[in-house]
């Protein structure tokens, strides 16, 4: 991505609270102002366009000494933004970003000579490094009191003080390598399970259990670390989930997210996003387990959460209406997922441009569903439309594919008969450009085209057979989401 582009996406992400503390900011500063002028010139154009436009910009400003120096105002802006947002933030620092702050305070200390004063801020530092299992940040701690153990009155000995430094030392490296090796661990089976219809069906269970038979997924009870901990009961739990044992899925989840419980500090640790992510897990075990009781507590627990952040908001807002639209679907809970549309709709509308285009897809598309399975095809095709305006980079492909689908059904039986032989040929473009076609895409293909040949008695005999092939397909993400859309047994 070109610097134009991460200016662009950097000044369309930022919130009015943020622009407005920038424009403030820069005011602080004499000299030249080309820089804030662009500013204000991105952010109309953030406004209006989804991407770049370098030549429009350009055309505002006569100034020859500023299209001259183009690049470099840019470049400056860029640095400029960032600068002044670790300002707007200073009050509400991550343990992660106050350690770090500390570190510089200390290395300026020391060169200095104000190795008392270091020192103080080392033990403060050692202890949050330690509460928060900052191992690596630790190593660099270690390397600096070693720096001024000769300049300091210490109660222990030199030669007892640089034992203690080595013996740490090695206890971090270790704590380090632990949280590196289950971490790893747990990748290689999130990574398995993302392949999971992909070939061989028979060969990928082989190797998924040779994965969960890793000695790191053997004890439990050796695990002492937050990070480690969390790590092992996500991975078992998708193992569990992907044999489709979603009850020992839902237990390795809920010991995950009962970490949270153990170890509150890292609810607030900047990893906002992992205890919603933990939810999130949550209620999908819980929709492949059918339990209601169980998925409308941890629904009210994640709506429940609270920050003052507008991106946390719209993460908690994603995930938790998409959880709903899919557990609704699943158990044909219509009426439910028609009560919360408005609410849907002033969400999309609330956090456009903030959401990430998967959650935002996945939200349409399990509107698209609804509709589509109550015979509203007008409506269902009012929410495909929106998927059809995303850019082709940020289009969900398997999703894409199930609304091509979906169209041609609706198509059918809103009775186009001129539109559908047209559409058949264009969906079929559509798949094949792809460079795969999977065999329910093909299938789709043809039951339409049978649909279309044969008289209305036989209607429900070829959609069964399309459902039932459906059910056998070895596809299963298209599978699962042709599921949502009731083209399932």
């Amino acid at each position: 991505m070109r610097c134009s582009d991460d200016l662009f996406q950097l000044i369309k992400s930022m919130e009015k609270a943020e622009k407005r503390y920038f424009k403030i900011y820069a005011s602080k500063y004499n000299g030249s102002r080309y820089y804030v002028d662009l500013f204000e010139a991105i952010e109309k154009q953030t406004k209006k366009e989804k991407s770049y436009n370098e030549q429009h910009i350009i055309s505002h400003f006569k100034t020859q000494n500023f299209v001259k120096n183009f690049s470099v105002t840019k470049a400056y802006l860029y640095k400029k933004i960032l600068r002044s947002m670790r300002e707007f933030y200073a009050d509400s620092i991550t343990k992660e970003e106050e350690i770090k702050e500390i570190i510089d305070n200390i290395r300026y200390l020391i060169k200095r000579s104000l190795f008392t004063q270091a020192k103080k801020l080392l033990i403060k530092a050692h202890q949050i490094a330690d509460d928060y299992e900052r191992f690596v940040d630790k190593l660099e701690l270690i390397n600096m009191e070693r720096l001024f153990i000769s300049y300091i009155n210490l109660k222990e000995s030199k030669e007892v003080s640089y034992k203690r430094l080595y013996e740490l030392e090695l206890y971090s490296i270790d704590c380090i390598k632990k949280i590196s090796e289950q971490e790893n661990i747990s990748n290689e089976i999130y990574l398995k399970v993302l392949s999971l219809g992909e070939g061989d069906r028979a060969k990928f269970y082989d190797e998924l259990e040779v994965l969960n038979n890793h000695p790191l997924l053997k004890n439990e009870d050796s695990l002492t670390l937050y990070r480690t901990k969390r790590s092992y009961y996500h991975a078992k739990a998708m193992y569990h989930r992907a044999i489709e044992e979603y009850d020992r899925s839902f237990l390795y989840q809920k010991k995950r997210f009962e970490l949270f419980d153990e170890y509150p500090m890292f609810v607030h640790l900047g990893l906002s996003t992992s205890y919603i992510s933990a939810l999130n897990n949550l209620l999908l075990s819980c929709i492949g387990m059918g339990n209601q009781k169980y998925f409308d507590y941890y629904i009210s627990l994640l709506r429940s959460f609270k920050s003052k952040e507008k991106k946390i908001q719209c993460a908690v807002f994603t995930c938790s209406y998409n959880m709903e639209i899919n557990m609704c679907l699943k158990y044909k809970n219509f009426e439910e997922i028609l009560a919360i549309i408005p609410i849907i709709e002033n969400g999309l509308k609330k956090y456009r441009g903030i959401m990430e285009s998967v959650g935002e897809q996945n939200i349409l598309f399990g509107v698209a569903c609804l509709y589509f399975r109550l015979k509203e095809h007008r409506k269902a095709i009012e929410w495909i439309n929106k998927l059809f305006d995303y850019e082709e980079s940020l289009q969900h492909h398997s999703i894409q594919s199930s609304i091509k689908i979906m169209q041609l059904f609706i198509y059918y039986e809103l009775n186009y008969t001129e539109s559908l032989p047209h559409l058949l040929r264009s969906t079929q473009r559509y798949f094949l450009k792809k460079g795969k076609m999977f065999e329910i895409e093909k299938q789709a293909i043809s039951t339409v085209k049978l649909l279309m040949k044969d008289d209305k008695e036989k209607k429900e005999e070829i959609y069964s057979s399309f459902k039932k092939f459906v059910d056998n397909s070895e596809e299963l993400l298209l599978t699962e989401l042709l599921g949502r859309m009731g083209l399932s047994l």
